[in-house]
């Protein structure tokens, strides 16, 4: 049988103990934040450029209708 205290996240209960420990995880975390924007960021960049082409091939291919 396991024992609840086993379920606890260590991370969690050193980041109640030390102030560092605080801050640390606020860094990971904004870390981990910015690199997921950075990502969608460019990924929605790569959509708009190619939303764009599209549109001006099917600009070109109304004006040759």
């Amino acid at each position: 049988e396991s024992d609840s205290s086993e379920l606890v996240d260590t991370s969690l209960v050193n980041a109640d103990v030390s102030g560092v420990a605080v801050d640390e995880r606020t860094k990971r975390i904004h870390r981990r934040i910015q690199r997921h924007l950075y990502h969608l960021q460019q990924r929605w960049s790569g959509l708009n450029t190619a939303l764009l082409e599209y549109q001006a091939q099917l600009d070109v291919v109304y004006q040759h209708a």
